[in-house]
């Protein structure tokens, strides 16, 4: 990496970990995507059951069960479809359908077919050196290395450019801290994932045919397969990311795994129509190399042992495809993996292979299923199989009890914590994740003032920041949707509180805030200390150090030691304060009005 951005990499670091204005980071601009305005797509794939296309209920059933209660798992969404039907949606509330989710590196698989489709129309070569497309970047000192890497080594993430996702906030100009980056080893020698890998194709894209990602693949494939609304966020230069940063409906990611499972061909309104050439989808869904992390082709993880391939994005973000049982799966999660293997995958395989291993198994098996798919909720066990008897009357008795008692039993105990207002000293915990804050360069000053008011059956959380006064509706034991925009951003909220006793049988506060739109989520933690303040204890999910060690690169990911690993996550005062910083614990002053 250019010794300057190593400079400004460090300065960040230290201003991160002490809680200080960020220098040196590329002033913030307002998220590029479009306001998501909650269009479906126009072409929804068609339904069926598991039954009629010979799955079983009760495996699939078993399955939601398992996803669910993954310790860390945190799944938002898990769609299931096989031979181009729809069988199985389990949305965990507060996550729906009809609203986008962030895909992260799921979006690799776009940029991998932009290129495929660019190279099948004569704009370049798979062989083509890059650097002969961006000269004025290159001068006497660009090494041989550098002029060396062609398409075929960014879309096999073989490059060797140490450029990472960290430059993006902190240079302008990614084409240039690209092209004075180090380049790690002989391009081609071996695998080391890297995001600036695809923000490069998508660089070329754009050079080579005169439009960005989203305009070259719209008539292409998202007009084809009716896609509801896309958005990619793109560099200070207007260019897509490319490696991150898209959103798109669940059920459009549903149709992309499709297409690529029928070979490249959809069947449109004017009739079957070929989109990506076949040879193309062969070699893009053949491994074509490996790496500690797994193997994998162009901008597409690969298995194999059984031919099965996967768009992949951190923390949990899954279009899987599964040629041998033709079935498409995807799944959304904030879990706290960063690449393909994870415990909710490994169950997402199993379970998928047990469905279509036993084959239809009754109306029981298909109610049980129904009645899991209508109780899942984020963070919460599914719904158990339910028994006959006496015993299962009785709890349910005490169920409808508890939930009509709940609210007048915490009337009480709510009031102290509504009673006034409470002013904060400075600090960095802001109602958004620290995760998204440090993604989007989007830095709050942190909350300043919180008030809570009750209104019938919720709150309402009056949380002010810096130049931001927000109004956040929350359920009472349910959640409740919202809305809030910091600093030109906006962001779909919904979010629940439950009130319960801490094992000193104080009562605690509970908030989640989720994102619907994010892998991200928000926890707040409120008590009352005996000197008459308030105690906020945030923390969210996924943990910003999972996206540390993304972003800056692990030394096995970086070809050499990088020394940002060290100061933000290593031992002694420096992972303390990261602690503090993902997890921080405020005091607030009463203010009486």
């Amino acid at each position: 990496m250019a010794l300057k951005t190593q400079i400004r990499s460090l300065r960040f670091a230290r201003d991160l970990i002490l809680s200080q204005r960020c220098e040196g980071m590329v002033p913030y601009t307002p998220d590029p995507k479009p306001e998501y305005t909650g269009k479906m797509p126009s072409q929804r794939l068609p339904r069926s059951t598991p039954e009629k296309e010979g799955m079983s209920d009760g495996a699939l059933a078993t399955l939601y069960r398992e996803v669910a209660a993954e310790k860390g798992g945190n799944v938002h969404a898990l769609l299931i479809a096989r031979n181009g039907r729809v069988v199985s949606e389990g949305w965990f509330a507060p996550y729906r359908a009809g609203v986008w989710h962030v895909t992260h590196s799921l979006c690799k698989s776009f940029t991998g077919t932009a290129v495929g489709l660019a190279i099948s129309e004569g704009y370049f070569g798979l062989e083509d050196r890059v650097a002969d497309y961006f000269p004025e970047y290159c001068n006497l000192l660009t090494g041989r290395r550098t002029r060396s890497i062609t398409v075929r080594h960014l879309l096999t993430m073989s490059s060797g450019i140490s450029f990472n996702e960290m430059g993006q906030s902190l240079e302008s100009d990614w084409l240039r801290g690209i092209f004075e980056s180090e380049i790690l080893f002989e391009p081609g020698d071996r695998f080391l994932y890297n995001s600036m890998n695809s923000y490069l194709l998508s660089a070329l894209i754009k050079r080579t045919t005169g439009q960005g990602l989203v305009e070259f693949l719209t008539p292409r494939i998202f007009e084809p397969l009716g896609f509801g609304p896309v958005g990619w966020e793109k560099c200070p230069r207007g260019i897509e990311k490319g490696g991150w940063g898209m959103y798109l409906d669940p059920e459009d990611m549903l149709k992309f795994g499709q297409l690529y499972l029928q070979g490249g061909v959809w069947q449109t309104a004017q009739g079957e129509r070929r989109l990506i050439p076949q040879e193309w989808v062969e070699q893009a869904t053949r491994t074509q190399i490996s790496g500690t992390e797994g193997e994998y082709s162009w901008h597409i993880w690969t298995d194999s042992s059984d031919g099965s391939f996967l768009m992949n994005g951190m923390f949990g973000q899954y279009v899987a495809v599964f040629p041998q049982y033709q079935v498409v799966a995807v799944m959304l999660s904030g879990s706290g993996n960063l690449f393909a293997e994870s415990a909710s995958y490994r169950s997402l395989r199993q379970g998928v292979a047990d469905a279509c291993a036993q084959g239809p198994d009754g109306h029981r098996a298909h109610m049980d299923l129904q009645r899991v798919l209508a109780g899942l909720e984020y963070t919460k066990p599914a719904p158990a199989l339910r028994r006959r008897g006496l015993r299962r009357g009785v709890a349910a008795w005490l169920r409808r009890f508890h939930a009509e008692n709940r609210l007048s039993d915490a009337d009480t105990e709510l009031e102290p914590f509504c009673a006034c207002s409470w002013s904060f000293e400075p600090s960095r915990g802001g109602i958004l994740p620290m995760i998204l804050q440090v993604m989007d360069s989007n830095f709050s000053a942190g909350v300043r003032r919180l008030r809570l008011r009750r209104e019938e059956d919720r709150l309402l959380m009056d949380w002010e920041e810096e130049n931001a006064a927000l109004c956040l509706p929350v359920g009472f034991d349910r959640w409740e949707d919202g809305r809030i925009t910091l600093r030109g951003e906006t962001f779909l909220t919904s979010a629940k509180a439950e009130l319960r006793l801490n094992e000193d049988d104080v009562p605690v506060l509970k908030i989640t805030i989720c994102l619907p739109e994010h892998s991200s989520s928000r926890r707040l933690k409120l008590s009352l200390t005996e000197t008459g303040n308030l105690l906020l204890r945030m923390d969210e999910n996924p943990s910003l150090i999972l996206a540390i060690e993304k972003v800056i690169g692990q030394e096995a990911n970086t070809g050499g030691k990088n020394p940002l690993s060290d100061l933000l996550l290593g031992s002694g005062y420096a992972r303390y304060r990261m602690e503090r910083l993902i997890g921080p614990q405020l005091t607030g002053k009463p203010q009486r009005e």
